[in-house]
């Protein structure tokens, strides 16, 4: 049974859709009390021509202070005319500023659900327009979506101001007469009893009237949808009859909705009217027994009506109220409904995929719980082209809508490129499909936009070139509009042939690395085939295809045959020629095709990058390779230019502009360790582990870094590292929310490798924070920070000696902590921050100190410096995402203790560096007293 939302849940979600409209709210709040101030003004001209003019009684009020001006007749009955005009002219002001906003902020309220509706439903699997139908989810977005702006706009704000009506209302009354009001007010838990009675009933008949309008629009569209079918049945005649079934259950419906609306109404004004009589029949004996006098009376009676007249609207309001309440709770409905294909968080990125698909133990079931594939396990190679056989119904369709994730397997997965499809973005995922269906869709526009569907940026060069490589150049240019020509609603101007080749244009101008072709020349005759299938070969060639199709002639153009009957593969191998059987394959069991595929060649990032030997042609062959992985084709240089980079870097680093023939400019980042800036240890090893780091651990990591190309070792001890260039600028000079950015960043990186400790252990090239090292850092600094000072080398040994007597405590603490991979020098520097435009982020950069070691090393880098509030937003942040990343932290006295351990092995380190780079006697002083202060607080005496 369907869980209704209850009323409360109801409001809360409707006014929290609204919340960003709450100044237009409370304007048209405050214009709608504004009424009934200037609606007493309306009679007063007229008592002043009556009485001032006609009469001879004085100015009312504040305009007496105008006695001196307005003295005559003629002047008063001046004033009288003006003020008239002037009110009339403010109630018409107020009524016009009242609607222009109350119809502004309610078409905005509805324009946002009904576009935040739409494209929910697009992202809703296929299942729930199978079970429920389109027109169901027509009607909630057109017509239940105006919901919102009734009871936000139209119901909320005038149930407002008739409540403080009647606030104000009892208030005067009880002045007058307490128990005359308290007996007015006897009323109202009969009125509760009244609305909650009824409120069922007319939600109940709302929800109804709602449905059978659907299924009457259902009609509609089923029977507009294939008129063809209709008219060639000659059906028009049982159509219409079923349409006014349907139509005649909604009119009754919504009458007896009237009906029951009436009722309340009916049962509201004898409740108000008993409440009256009460008040008359009890205020006449007070004015005999001379407690009230009759114009008291008179008084109460007329204040009871008013009185009563605010709490009728009320009641009426409730109860158109739980139509549109009805309609919301539809219009929410549509928004809770989960997709059975979701994205997970931090979902991997793909650019373009080399094609290569492996099933492994599919199975997959409808919701009827029959199995339409059961144990289907097939490799397929990148650039093979699989044909598809089996009868109508056996499970060919549901297997390639479970490659693009229109469906997701009961059981086994699906790789791509040997990941999991659901391990990638959807988005990114389905680019890597073209289809081409049975009945190729066409929209109701022109020609060049049905076939720039694919790729709307497309310029008409490239839509032209697509449409002659798929045969349809000819008959496109013959047409009196060309290109322009309108194909009619599905398509239906031009013939099925023609739209065929429209869709293989549409698909040859997408260019994606998989091709799912399902049925492709079944609807079409033999010589608008053999078009068809000479545009399918080039369209097929370096790419890898599924091809669906029962005509064996077509399947003879595939590498391998996929043969399913009632849900499995019984069998795999190669395509059947006249008079031959294919192989058996057991089902359940992976079968790899051996045979010769041309395609364009692997793109899994995952690979070994290869290395060259010395000298510019070296770099070249690197940077092609490189380019290739990354395009998803042979990649080749037409012109390589230098230049140095003149960012901050210890490296004497250059760009290379590489101009890739077919496709464009490309800018990489050479890193060249052997010319560092400052004396480092082994260039070789922080080469290595930079290049481990990129090639082995963050080319499977969707975390956004630079893409590396390849390395160049040359003979002569010179290590170049070859890396995407990143514009952007550094984390320094970039405002704070970046840092809060990059905070959140380093948990991904922190999380994402949380559980890969076998992992990483496996890479030698990592640093390891072991006791070890965070020994041999104090003991570097105590060889070295003397021998930087001579003069004062015994009083600076002896300082140092004591401040690290107790170092030992402080290096059991960070060696406890949970181990993952750390970039080992996460300061602002290393962090560059993309623009904006790029949707990038946050990019780190120098992983030459990547280690195995405790998150807080990273985290201690970036907080340095910084005291709350932004401390706290820093941590706050990184700790959210380490959340979600299953990554646990301590609490925060601890983290505070666990920080200084960390910041204090930062000093510790930057004393030594200091010290062997020459720095300054000043500057080493300096940084000993930053290590005595936080030494004294992590280790008191």
């Amino acid at each position: 049974m369907r869980v209704l939302l209850p009323d409360l849940a109801l409001y809360r979600r409707v006014l929290g859709r609204a919340r960003s409209y709450r100044a237009h709210l409370v304007g048209l709040f405050l214009l709608s009390l504004l009424s009934s101030p200037l609606a007493l003004l309306l009679p007063l001209p007229v008592k002043i021509a009556v009485d001032s003019v006609l009469g001879s009684a004085p100015l009312p009020g504040l305009f007496g202070l105008l006695a001196p001006v307005a003295g005559s007749k003629a002047a008063r009955l001046l004033l009288a005319v003006g003020l008239l005009v002037a009110v009339t002219i403010l109630v018409e002001l107020q009524s016009l500023a009242a609607d222009l906003l109350r119809s502004y902020t309610g078409e905005k309220l509805v324009l946002e659900f009904r576009s935040q509706l739409f494209r929910y439903v697009q992202r809703l699997s296929f299942s729930y327009s199978d079970s429920r139908g389109t027109a169901d989810s027509i009607y909630r977005i057109q017509n239940d979506a105006p919901a919102i702006q009734s009871i936000a706009v139209e119901g909320v704000i005038p149930f407002i101001t008739s409540a403080v009506t009647v606030v104000g209302m009892i208030y005067v009354t009880a002045r007058i007469d307490l128990k005359l009001a308290l007996l007015a007010l006897g009323v109202a838990p009969a009125l509760l009893v009244a609305l909650g009675v009824f409120r069922t009933r007319l939600r109940r008949r709302s929800r109804q009237v709602k449905q059978l309008e659907t299924s009457a629009l259902s009609v509609v569209q089923e029977v507009l949808g294939a008129l063809r079918v209709v008219k060639a049945f000659a059906q028009e005649d049982r159509e219409q009859e079923r349409f006014l079934v349907k139509a005649t259950q909604g009119m009754r419906a919504r009458l007896a909705l009237v009906l029951a609306e009436s009722g309340l109404g009916l049962v509201v004004a004898l409740i108000t009217g008993a409440g009256s009589a009460a008040a008359m029949y009890i205020g006449v004996l007070d004015v005999r027994a001379g407690v009230l006098t009759l114009g008291e009376l008179l008084v109460v009676l007329a204040y009871l009506t008013q009185l009563y007249s605010p709490l009728r609207t009320m009641s009426s309001k409730v109860a158109r109220l739980q139509s549109n309440l009805a309609s919301a709770e539809r219009a929410f409905e549509l928004l809770d409904q989960a997709p059975d294909v979701d994205e997970r968080l931090f979902a991997r990125h793909l650019v373009r995929a080399a094609g290569e698909v492996e099933l492994r133990g599919v199975t997959f079931a409808y919701e009827d719980g029959r199995p339409a594939l059961e144990d289907v396990s097939v490799k397929v190679p990148a650039g093979t082209r699989v044909g598809i056989a089996g009868a109508t119904g056996a499970g060919k369709t549901t297997l390639v809508s479970l490659l693009t994730r229109f469906y997701d397997p009961t059981a086994g997965q699906i790789l791509l490129d040997r990941r999991d499809l659901r391990e990638y973005k959807l988005a990114d995922l389905r680019r890597q499909f073209a289809i081409v269906l049975q009945e190729p869709v066409l929209f109701s526009a022109s020609i060049s936009e049905n076939i720039a569907y694919a790729r709307p940026a497309a310029s008409p060069a490239e839509i032209i070139a697509s449409a002659e490589a798929a045969g349809a150049h000819g008959f496109i240019s013959a047409l009196p509009q060309g290109y322009d020509t309108l194909v009619g609603e599905r398509g239906m101007a031009l013939s099925g042939g023609e739209r065929q080749r429209i869709a293989l244009a549409r698909a040859f101008l997408k260019d994606a690395p998989v091709l799912i072709l399902d049925e492709p020349t079944s609807s079409v005759d033999l010589a608008t085939e053999a078009v068809i299938m000479e545009a399918l070969q080039d369209l097929m060639r370096g790419r890898t295809t599924f091809m669906i199709a029962h005509r064996p002639s077509t399947l003879q153009l595939c590498d391998l045959l996929v043969t399913i009957q009632e849900g499995r593969a019984v069998s795999v191998g190669e395509p059947r020629g006249p008079g031959a059987e294919a192989g058996p394959a057991g089902a359940g069991r992976p079968v790899e095709h051996a045979g010769p595929v041309e395609h364009a060649g692997p793109v899994e990032h995952a690979g070994p990058v290869e290395h060259a030997g010395p000298g510019d042609r070296a770099l070249r062959e690197v940077l092609e390779r490189g380019l290739s992985v990354r395009l998803g084709r042979r990649a080749t240089i037409d012109d390589l230019r230098r230049e140095p980079f003149s960012g901050a870097t210890s490296y004497a680093s250059e760009i290379l502009t590489v101009q890739v023939a077919g496709d464009g400019v490309h800018r990489v980042f050479v890193k060249d360790f052997r010319s560092s800036k400052l004396p480092k240890d082994d260039p070789a090893a922080r080469c290595r582990r930079e290049l481990g780091v990129y090639q082995d651990l963050l080319s499977k990591a969707d975390l956004g870094t630079a893409e590396l190309y390849g390395s160049v070792d040359g003979g002569d001890g010179r290590h170049r590292l070859l890396l995407e260039f990143v514009d952007g600028t550094d984390l320094r000079s970039s405002k704070f929310p970046d840092w809060v950015r990059a905070a959140g960043w380093l948990a991904r990186l922190h999380g994402s490798f949380m559980a890969e400790a076998e992992r990483l252990d496996a890479c030698d090239f990592l640093v390891r924070h072991d006791a070890g090292f965070f020994a041999a850092r104090a003991e570097a600094a105590l060889q070295a920070v003397p021998e930087a000072v001579p003069k004062s080398s015994e009083a600076l040994g002896a300082r140092l000696r004591s401040l690290l007597a107790g170092y030992g405590r402080i290096v059991e603490a960070m060696t406890k902590q949970p181990r993952t991979l750390v970039h080992g020098s996460y300061r602002p520097s290393n962090i560059l921050v993309a623009p904006a435009a790029t949707s990038r982020g946050t990019v780190p950069v120098d992983w030459e100190l990547a280690a195995v070691g405790a998150p807080l090393y990273d985290l201690a880098f970036l907080c340095d410096g910084f005291r709350p509030p932004d401390l706290d937003a820093l941590l706050d942040t990184y700790r959210r995402q380490a959340d979600l990343e299953g990554l646990s932290l301590p609490g925060p006295e601890e983290l505070g203790y666990l920080l200084g351990c960390f910041r204090f092995h930062k000093v510790v380190k930057s004393l030594s560096d200091s010290a062997l780079l020459g720095f300054s006697p000043k500057t080493i002083a300096k940084l000993l007293a930053t290590a005595e202060r936080l030494g004294g607080e992590l280790m008191p005496p």
